[in-house]
């Protein structure tokens, strides 16, 4: 184990308290919801202060760097802030303020951003989103389930989940009708952890006060990943190759699935795991600790503005013929015109610093400073001086 995955585990293991991360494990993950009733009540205090978000609020390009939704009292669907006053004016009647995506601006170094990385390297799960929830009282959630792995920690004020027992359709954020009351309830105080596995149902309801609560957001393993798995592990077995029907699927279809069920029964889980586990960790990579000033100085860019690709997994770049996409190990897939794909590319590939007019493509400088700016704002790039020398 390095020193980094270390850290880590003991990281996960102090705010997985008192429980511990063993335990939890064992016992929880992956099954059941599991609350963590808090240690210290002041123990995440300083992971989203009100001061230090509207600190935040008021840098050039935060609100364009992540989504800042206002849940609207009577409206089911969200409006979106812009500036700091569409925050204040939905707080002052009542209605809630969630931050997604706020890792985004967050420096390795912060509370939040070593416990996103922490607890992500403990399930081997892909990092999503981090999203910070201000809730007036009387604020509800209503019922629904998410296709996430989320830890939920409450650093202000109280909040009540309600909990399910029942399966529903795996549709993200569909609103749900159980019929039936709430397996459990419980009431998170300042300091306490909840954990909530994939697909479980859940109502949450905000107690007196402003209530400020952070969801770590993780994609579990997928069953892709099983089957890329399986793929490698029999394809270079001779003796399973041999032992097959020689017509393939045109022959004897129930001995060809007897034989991989056989191969998917040998499949050791923990070599999976481990599996999974390593090829996540370059995804767990904290924040650049210069992302704030890259997320903040976009607006100042210019083509000569020397940046570098984030270190980590490289992105990967695909077109469908009218769109060019570019996808990373951080984030939703970025898109834009075709005549973006060749840029794209020129960084995904780069192994060095470079400048942004430097930018191998037919597109005007212009338009290269404006797919810096936005790589830049979603965490891919990271500048490296505001000039070239």
């Amino acid at each position: 184990m390095t020193d980094c995955q270390s850290h880590s585990y003991t990281l996960a293991d102090a705010l997985l308290a008192p429980t511990g991360a063993e335990t939890f494990l064992a016992d929880a993950y992956a099954r059941r919801a599991m609350h963590f009733a808090a240690p210290d009540p002041a123990r995440f205090t300083d992971y989203a202060e009100v001061a230090e978000i509207e600190a935040l609020m008021r840098a050039p390009g935060f609100f364009d760097t992540l989504t800042v939704a206002l849940r609207i009292i009577g409206q089911d669907a969200p409006a979106f802030a812009s500036r700091p006053a569409d925050v204040y004016e939905n707080l002052s009647k009542g209605g809630a303020v969630q931050f997604v995506g706020i890792e985004r601006v967050l420096p390795d170094t912060h509370p939040l951003a070593s416990a996103f990385q922490a607890l992500g390297a403990l399930i081997g799960a892909k990092p999503q989103k981090i999203a910070v929830f201000l809730s007036p009282p009387g604020q509800a959630i209503p019922v629904h389930k998410d296709p996430f792995e989320v830890f939920t920690l409450q650093i202000a004020g109280r909040k009540t989940w309600h909990l399910f027992d029942f399966h529903a359709p795996m549709t993200a954020d569909e609103a749900i009708d159980p019929g039936q009351p709430p397996r459990e309830s419980v009431t998170l105080e300042p300091g306490d952890m909840l954990y909530v596995p994939k697909g479980q149902a859940h109502r949450v309801d905000s107690g007196e006060g402003l209530a400020i609560s952070a969801s770590l957001v993780f994609a579990p393993p997928s069953w892709e990943k099983l089957a890329d798995y399986l793929a490698e592990t029999i394809g270079d077995d001779r003796d399973f190759w041999q032992a097959l029907p020689p017509d393939g699927i045109a022959g004897d279809f129930e001995a060809m699935r007897g034989k991989l069920k056989a191969a998917l029964d040998a499949l050791d889980p923990t070599a999976f795991a481990a599996r999974i586990a390593a090829e996540r960790a370059a995804s767990l990579q904290g924040l650049p600790a210069n992302h704030l000033e890259t997320a903040l100085a976009v607006d100042i860019f210019d083509a000569d503005t020397l940046i570098r690709l984030r270190p980590g997994p490289a992105p990967l770049v695909s077109s469908d013929g009218e769109r060019a996409f570019l996808v990373s190990a951080y984030d939703d897939p970025i898109s834009g015109p075709i005549d973006a794909l060749a840029a794209f590319r020129f960084i995904a590939e780069a192994t060095s610093p470079f400048r942004i007019v430097d930018i191998c493509s037919v597109l005007s400088p212009s338009s290269k400073v404006a797919i810096a700016r936005k790589l830049a704002r979603r965490g891919v790039v990271q500048i490296v001086s505001g000039r070239d020398g």
